[in-house]
């Protein structure tokens, strides 16, 4: 009787994953689909849209058309902008070293209590490897400089 509540409770769960799966299947197939419809909408400006809710009919008149107006407006000067870093914790943490040059990472983690440690140092491994910084060796720990691509 063990046996044969196993085998049917085995036969159910296998079911219902192959239940699943074709159900993804499919919401994954019509996601595809939405996508290739926007991209098709997107890629033609003037050809006609699938949807009809935006479809816009424009009627045909035997008058002549109208030349829009041209209107002159002074050119518009760019300002080119620093851009800004959204405060991830890599620009903070280049946010510190660039306030205090040299500081020490051991002195850096109490900057950052909500991080845990280990995460900071693979994070600063990280940024000395793209060269965001610059860790020179000082004693036990390292010494931290902003790097040449900061």
């Amino acid at each position: 009787m063990g046996f044969f509540v196993s085998l049917v409770g085995i036969a159910g769960m296998a079911a219902l994953g192959i239940y699943g799966y074709q159900k993804l299947k499919g919401l994954e197939r019509d996601i595809r689909h939405e996508m290739e419809e926007a991209t098709w909408k997107s890629s033609e400006p003037g050809s006609p849209q699938k949807d009809d809710s935006r479809v816009s009919v424009v009627e045909k008149s035997s008058a002549p058309a109208e030349k829009p107006l041209e209107t002159k407006q002074p050119p518009v000067k760019s300002v080119k902008a620093k851009p800004q870093r959204p405060p991830t914790l890599e620009n903070r943490i280049l946010e510190a070293v660039a306030k205090s040059p040299g500081i020490l990472q051991a002195d850096l983690y109490d900057h950052f209590p909500e991080q845990d440690r280990r995460v900071l140092q693979k994070v600063l491994l990280g940024m000395d490897r793209e060269e965001l910084l610059e860790r020179k060796k000082e004693k036990s720990t390292y010494k931290l400089f902003t790097g040449k691509k900061a």
